[in-house]
This record gives structure tokens, sequence and C-alpha cells, in this order.
């Protein structure tokens, strides 16, 4: 299921802008790769993966939580940088 807070509560996302999940990514050594019109392609410094950012006007929480999987934060981690 999905991860739980310390109280025992389940940890929500929210819905952010893509922006604001790319200035929280870059915080974890997500930097942009390339843009176009309707994604952003972020490169880690480290990894070897690339995490994908659709351009939405508001990512969805599975959107938000797919991303979070491909660039392997958990939600607690990205939560207390937002």
């Amino acid at each position: 299921m999905g991860e739980e807070s310390p109280k025992g509560r389940s940890l929500k996302l929210p819905d952010l802008s893509p922006q604001r999940v790319i200035r929280v990514l870059g915080r974890f050594g997500w930097a942009v790769r390339r843009e176009g019109k309707r994604h952003t392609l972020l490169e880690h410094t480290e990894k070897r993966n690339l995490v994908t950012i659709p351009r939405h006007r508001r990512l969805k929480r599975g959107t938000l939580k797919a991303i979070l999987r491909e660039a392997e934060i958990s939600i607690p981690e990205f939560l207390g940088n937002i």
C-alpha cells in the first residue's frame, strides 16, 4: 500500500506543478537534460536512468508517485524537501 507517516497515517502526495517537482528533484541531484514542448527530461549525476516530467498544469498524485519511483526517492523524503 502507501507509505506511512510516523503516526501510522498514510502519507498523501499533493497535486504540484511540474516546475515545483523539478525544483525539488534538483535537491536530490537531478538536473534538466532537455525540455520539450510537452515533457522535461531529467538526468542524475550518478544514476544512469532518466526521469520524464510531463508539462501539465498540475501533476496528479499517481503521476507524481510514478516519477518518485523512477527517481528512486521515497514519499517521506520528497515531502520533507517540498
